[in-house]
């Protein structure tokens, strides 16, 4: 260290900018947070979007993107896919040069898909830390199991679990820190064999509405935030509206769908939906959120901490939400939100929040005041800022 400044490292699959989805919001937000807190953090991540348009206070230094790892390749290798595809010629080049600099104290391994560092990492023998977003064994476990076997995806699907079992595994027990989004996750890290864990659940740097009254001249729609670029959004939001779209077309009620989905994807669903709407990307969430009365949040397989809950709450968006998706927000059913136990069940209590104003207003307040003082990212900052701190000591202690 140079004073008392920790010098970090620290590799993410993607330069999280623009933040188009849960974990880049995650990943930017983390990773400028612990550089505000004081530390000094170089970060490597591929370009995808060839455009970094918010200040930081990172070094990002871009890896080029490399056309689409094959499926082929994908299948011979040891790593899950997700981190396969970040293996590129490229990126090992640009961790191989970063590891030649002198004067690291610790690496974070941001999300499992870049699990594939890891034997480059202790070879040069810098401190881990593993910043993860879910505990992934279990995520990916589950999203195999509720695949029928008739579908061609089960087999690799399945395969693909077991790597990333493997690989969160070796990762873990080969970290001096694991950082989890919600107290679950941590007892499962521990479970693996974690030697210090620390909860971090995402702070919060978007939009936030000061004032808002849901009444009778707000429009009727309900609101769905995902990024449906991965099939398992896909297969969750398909079993909504297997029951929600006929019955939100018949109650009069729009559901409009915001964030990214492949166009094939889209084209292939919408032929026979009545009362969705895929809006895409918008410049204004914001705005997006205004014309609604309701947010849904509804994710059975995906695991981990719903960051467009906050985006509802701080939206001011009454929500609906599908049992055991509110996990690490300080929230109540039936108080700060409506909740159904399976998808049916939510549906009927999302036609009923929108047809209820007044119910939609309080619980949108009672989440707003619940969830204003408790998501701020300067405080994740500071706590890992002083973990790391933990980890560079210690490593130091035990050199002796």
């Amino acid at each position: 260290m140079t004073g008392s400044t920790i010098r970090c490292l620290w590799l993410s699959g993607d330069i999280p900018y623009p933040r188009l989805s849960g974990r880049r919001v995650y990943s930017a937000g983390l990773s400028n947070a612990i550089a505000a807190a004081g530390v000094e953090v170089v970060a490597c991540g591929i370009d995808v979007d060839r455009a970094q348009t918010e200040s930081t206070a990172v070094e990002w230094r871009p890896v080029t993107a490399m056309r689409p790892t094959s499926a082929a390749r994908k299948l011979a290798s040891r790593w899950p896919s997700m981190a396969e595809d970040r293996r590129t010629t490229t990126y090992r080049a640009a961790l191989d040069a970063a590891l030649r600099e002198p004067g690291w104290d610790v690496a974070v391994v941001d999300h499992l898909q870049m699990c594939w560092a890891l034997p480059a990492l202790r070879a040069a023998g810098v401190p881990i830390v593993y910043a993860s977003q879910n505990h992934e064994s279990s995520t990916r476990r589950e999203s195999s199991t509720n695949v029928s076997w008739r579908d061609p995806m089960k087999a690799p699907l399945v395969l693909d679990a077991r790597r990333a079992h493997r690989a969160e595994r070796a990762l873990v027990v080969n970290s001096s820190l694991v950082t989890a989004v919600t107290e679950a996750d941590a007892v499962r890290f521990r479970a693996d064999g974690a030697r210090d864990v620390v909860v971090l659940s995402p702070g919060y740097s978007g939009a936030t509405r000061g004032n808002r009254t849901i009444n009778g001249d707000t429009p009727r729609a309900a609101v769905m935030v995902t990024n449906l670029e991965w099939h398992v959004k896909q297969a969750n939001l398909m079993r909504l509206l297997d029951v929600a779209d006929p019955l939100l077309a018949d109650a009069g009620i729009e559901l409009q769908i915001v964030g990214p989905a492949p166009s094939e994807f889209v084209d292939r669903v919408t032929g026979g939906l009545r009362a969705t709407r895929f809006v895409g990307r918008v410049e204004s969430l914001a705005d997006a959120l205004d014309a609604a009365r309701v947010g849904i949040v509804c994710e059975r397989e995906g695991g981990g901490f719903k960051l467009k809950a906050l985006d509802y709450v701080f939206g001011r968006v009454a929500m609906a939400v599908l049992e055991g998706s509110m996990e690490g927000l300080p929230l109540s059913a039936g108080v700060d939100y409506v909740c159904g136990d399976t998808e049916e069940a939510l549906a009927h209590e999302i036609v009923a929040l929108v047809d209820d104003p007044a119910m939609c207003q309080r619980m949108q307040t009672s989440a707003f005041e619940h969830c204003a003082t408790r998501f701020d990212w300067s405080t994740r900052g500071s706590e890992l800022a002083a973990a790391l701190q933990r980890v560079v000591t210690t490593g130091k202690r035990n050199a002796r």
